[in-house]
């Protein structure tokens, strides 16, 4: 069997005409690289072809704030383009049942930050999630609300449609603005979204079947509920590497990221945002992105108070050192933009608020202004707005055509072998599938298929071709049977006879003279000596003994520390030696063993079996010793004050089964092992704690110690009282003084006195320290303002007899010692004077006249204890 490399296509000379069209198709098609991010659809009906060099501007139908995302097939060729609300076709079409993608009616995604989101179907060529985020404008509602629905590009003649019963599916809910996702290592991809709830990430795993809906939660920074515009919206990047994740809020932050688990860990602040009050929302980090390279980090800084600068921020990741990456901060372009994307070609593009341009980053793996920041370098048909298309950090497929000449020219069936015998999906140009197949006729033969390359989800897809050519000629075969024997686990050498061939092949494969196995049965290697078409068949019949036979042994799996365990050989009749290790260095060679351990633990027996010498086989237990006293407490502190908490420790060890503790209050508890217990008193004096261990198989045993709980001070200073202005001071002491504690008192006034007097209206408060315990008491007491004057807001002058008057109330002759009141209609005319302290008040009269039902206005001053004056102004309602 002949193979010419890949590179060498002299073989087509031999090719009929019709061939050489299929072959140069399929090496058009397969040579190209996927190019999914080669269309862009975003902003006011805005759109980007980077499938030309430069890329060239274009309109599209989609009008959207923020959230966009597109998709392209692998020749860069524009599958649909969707704002997570609608989706539309390669020709601008929407698709039949591609509206009300959330299922909300309204639009609750355009405003999203990153509120839509285009991921393959992992192993399903047609099919792509369209994931749906509701926007903070469309709170409480649909704020964070995230849904998925399905587009098979299968489905209304190629151009595509959403499946109905695969549409607004709903995924989580009450999450931020922030969603990208990334492939995994084993060919699926993660979904990244964040909780507004406690900021934690949260990665849903896509699968070739489904998706996960239990997310990996990872702890995010700062771990409280986000409420403000500031803290919910942004965008989150994954490294081109996919081992770092950078997310832009309030703060810029990098994370480590595991495409194998989802997990998100170790975060550095690489930057944060002056703390804005609520009324300045859109004091924030917006868009965030990784250079090519992975080298470097770009921020874009919106409104923020003074002493920050709005731009665009890098920050070098190269030195891997934390402290320098915070420290190489550099503000590379002042002015608004939003939204920050890798394009195909490696430069950076960024919205510009609206402008009819984007402004570019020339050079992203370079440091500082030497990445040539170009302000509104590409020119847009229509207005950009904040958004970019949002695709996540995908790995890309790429195929390739490989060729394989097979020139046999001995007569009989030939069995084709791809060059890669470890690919997927293979399938012939007969439709016969299957990395091999079998062939009597000549002709020209291809087998697509893919390769994965290095780990992961990227995907080399090769074309082997085939050019068979038959001679009518004698085939010769010479048989040579070698019978082996061999043990259980054994590895064993099969070598040809003759080794002076050409052309070696083993039923597997495999190329080499000789072979290690390490299984029975019938091996063989066939091989060319003499001519073309002689052929030598070595086979090797490999057998085991008659039967596999087994060691094993029975015992007790747990034993408590200085006590004998039995162990009782229970192996095949036919092993007659044996050796037993105990896992501590010691060993026996008796048949049936009785051991103690004098130490607690866990050890792993072995008993290994042999018949004669030779074909030995192991049995393994894990055997458990307990800990004869394993236990103990620390509790700190050892003293405290009524209704404060000790910590206690147990200092166990893992072969304690369960902890029961009685606190010496009445209350108990049982709790697992090594378990911290917090436990809080509310009665005085000294108290006994216990611990009872308790253990599998070892017997329970008790630990004790005490604590001391001091009372707390009694304060009363009474209920609230009164005080006149002007009147004598109160007097506020503590009522229940304790006798024998030495104590300290505080007022909130400073005085450390035992009493002191008000002569203010508020509120005293004494605390009582005693010592030596330090234990304290508050008590809280209000001074009221008494003397006052109670004005009515309404009365009624029908005569009988009650609430006939308008007149203040309280106006004590001791306080008030001037007084005059006025009374005007809502014209401003003055209906009633009076400086009677003593008097009646109004009557509702004017000129003799009742006056109408309605509202009037009254002025009023006071003169207290002759030095203070005090007005009043408010509305009286006349009833009648």
């Amino acid at each position: 069997m002949k193979y010419m490399p890949t590179s060498h296509f002299g073989f087509l000379s031999f090719v009929p005409s019709k061939i050489w069209v299929i072959i140069l198709l399929l090496i058009f098609r397969t040579t190209l690289f996927a190019q999914e991010d080669h269309f862009w659809a975003f902003g006011a009906n805005a759109g980007i072809d980077f499938n030309t060099d430069p890329p060239t501007p274009l309109s599209t139908q989609m009008r959207t704030n923020e959230g966009s995302s597109s998709v392209c097939d692998d020749r860069g060729q524009l599958l649909f383009y969707t704002d997570g609300t609608s989706v539309w076709d390669r020709n601008d079409n929407l698709m039949p049942n591609g509206s009300d993608l959330p299922g909300t009616i309204i639009n609750i995604t355009a405003s999203t930050s990153q509120g839509a989101l285009i991921v393959p179907v992992p192993g399903n060529l047609d099919r792509y999630y369209v994931f749906s985020m509701g926007s903070w404008e469309r709170r409480p509602l649909y704020f964070g609300r995230l849904s998925y629905s399905i587009v098979d590009m299968s489905l209304n003649n190629g151009l595509g449609d959403v499946i109905a019963s695969r549409k607004a599916i709903l995924l989580d809910t009450l999450l931020t603005e922030h969603m990208t996702a990334v492939s995994s290592n084993d060919c699926g991809a993660w979904l990244i979204v964040v909780s507004r709830q406690n900021n934690n990430f949260k990665a849903y795993y896509i699968g070739t079947d489904s998706i996960n809906h239990q997310p990996v939660i990872s702890k995010g920074i700062p771990g409280k509920e986000l409420k403000f515009f500031h803290e919910i919206s942004g965008t989150i990047d994954i490294a081109p590497s996919r081992d770092k994740l950078a997310i832009a809020q309030d703060k810029v932050i990098l994370y480590d990221f595991d495409p194998d688990s989802g997990k998100i860990t170790h975060p550095i602040i690489l930057d944060t945002c002056t703390a804005p009050p609520a009324s300045r929302d859109l004091s924030t980090f917006y868009g965030i992105c990784f250079s090519p390279d992975n080298t470097r980090l770009y921020a874009s800084l919106l409104e923020v108070p003074a002493g920050e600068i709005v731009g665009v921020y890098q920050y070098d990741l190269s030195s891997g050192d934390s402290v320098a990456m915070v420290n190489s901060k550099t503000l590379i372009s002042k002015g608004r933009a939003g939204a920050i994307k890798r394009g195909p070609d490696g430069k950076l593009y960024l919205t510009s608020g609206g402008a009819y341009s984007l402004h570019v980053i020339e050079q992203p793996n370079l440091a500082g202004t030497g990445c040539q920041y170009v302000v509104n370098g590409f020119t847009l048909l229509s207005s950009s707005i904040y958004g970019l298309p949002n695709l996540g950090t995908l790995l890309r497929q790429k195929t390739m055509y490989s060729v394989t000449i097979d020139s046999t020219l001995c007569s009989g069936p030939r069995s084709l072998k791809t060059k890669y015998i470890s690919g997927e999906s293979y399938i012939w140009n007969d439709s016969t599938l299957g990395p091999t197949r079998i062939t009597d006729s000549p002709g020209v033969y291809w087998v697509r298929y893919k390769v994965p390359v290095n780990s992961g989800c990227k995907y080399e897809y090769h074309v082997d071709t085939f050019k068979v050519i038959f001679h009518i000629t004698t085939k010769n075969i010479y048989t040579n049977t070698v019978a082996a024997g061999m043990c259980k686990n054994d590895t064993l050498l099969l070598q040809a006879l003759n080794l002076n061939g050409i052309n070696y092949t083993w039923e597997n494969g495999s190329k080499e003279k000789q072979r290690a196995i390490n299984q029975r049965g019938t091996h063989w290697i066939s091989y060319r000596v003499d001519s073309l078409c002689e052929h030598y068949v070595d086979s090797f019949i490999v057998t085991y003994p008659q039967k596999d036979y087994q060691v094993s042994f029975d015992t007790d799996t747990l034993v408590c520390q200085n006590n004998l365990i039995y162990f009782q050989n229970t192996s095949d009749e036919h092993f007659n030696n044996f050796t037993w290790t105990f896992g501590n260095g010691d060993s026996s060679v008796s048949r049936n063993m009785q051991y103690t351990w004098m130490q607690a633990g866990s050890y792993q027996v072995a008993l290994i079996g042999y018949i004669g010498e030779i074909c030995p086989d192991t049995a393994y237990r894990i055997i458990i010793v307990d800990s004869i006293l394993s236990g103990d407490f620390l509790m700190q502190p050892k003293s405290i004050c009524m209704g404060e908490r000790v910590t206690i420790s147990p200092q166990t060890d893992s072969t304690v089964h369960m902890l029961h503790w009685q606190f010496g209050d009445g209350i108990e508890m049982s709790s697992g092992n090594e378990s911290v217990v917090h436990h809080a008193y509310d009665t005085e004096g000294i108290i006994t704690v216990t611990l009872n261990t308790k253990f599998r198989a070892c017997p329970d045993a008790l630990f004790t110690d005490t604590v001391y709980v001091y009372p707390l001070p009694k304060v009363s200073l009474g209920t609230d009282t009164v005080l006149c202005l002007g009147g004598a001071p109160v007097t506020l002491k503590n009522r229940e003084m304790p006798p024998l504690a030495t104590y300290r008192s505080l007022w909130n006034t400073g005085d450390t006195t035992e009493s002191i007097k008000a002569v203010h209206p508020g509120t005293y408060s004494l605390t009582i320290h005693t010592e030596p315990a330090g234990c304290s008491t508050t008590e809280y007491i209000t001074v009221h303002k008494g003397c006052y004057i109670d004005i009515p807001n309404a009365f009624t002058p029908n005569g009988n007899g009650e609430n006939d008057y308008f007149s203040p109330r309280q106006l004590l002759s001791q306080t008030v010692t001037a007084f005059r009141m006025q009374i005007f209609n809502r014209w401003g005319q003055l209906i009633f004077e009076t400086k009677d302290r003593n008097g009646r008040g109004w009557d509702g009269m004017f000129n003799g006249k009742e006056q109408p039902t309605g509202v009037y206005v009254y002025l009023i001053e006071a003169e207290v204890n002759g030095t203070r004056k005090e007005y009043y102004q408010g509305n009286i309602s006349l009833i009648r």
